[in-house]
């Protein structure tokens, strides 16, 4: 029975994770792959944003449009500008302006601005 519970818990982890990125896409953002992509509840992503295989997006995070995120970006309560490549790359508690070019292997620290 805990095999059967545990089964059902990571079935509605999975749907849940599945409905987060269909609004996304529903609102406008390209996602050709969902395979290892986690978005939180709580995130806004901007129409003509393209998001790639192994990108997380956790807590409070705005990403804004025409943007390209990953592959294998880690972005956590963060503001990301509109026109920007983040390539590979870490973000937390931090900010990129619009028409950044990031990574890849970058780790951008806590309270830091890139402009």
């Amino acid at each position: 029975m805990e095999i059967s519970g545990c089964n059902n818990l990571l079935r509605h982890n999975e749907n849940h994770r599945l409905e987060i990125i269909g609004r996304h896409i529903s609102n406008g953002v390209e996602i050709p792959c969902a395979d290892a992509i986690i978005i939180d509840d709580k995130c806004s992503i901007g129409k003509g944003t393209v998001i790639y295989p192994g990108t997380i997006i956790r807590g409070n995070v705005t990403i804004g449009r025409n943007c390209i995120i990953g592959p294998d970006a880690y972005i956590i309560d963060s503001t990301i500008g509109d026109n920007v490549i983040f390539n590979s790359s870490h973000i937390r508690n931090s900010q990129i302006d619009d028409n950044a070019d990031i990574g890849p292997f970058v780790n951008i620290r806590p309270d830091s601005v890139i402009g």
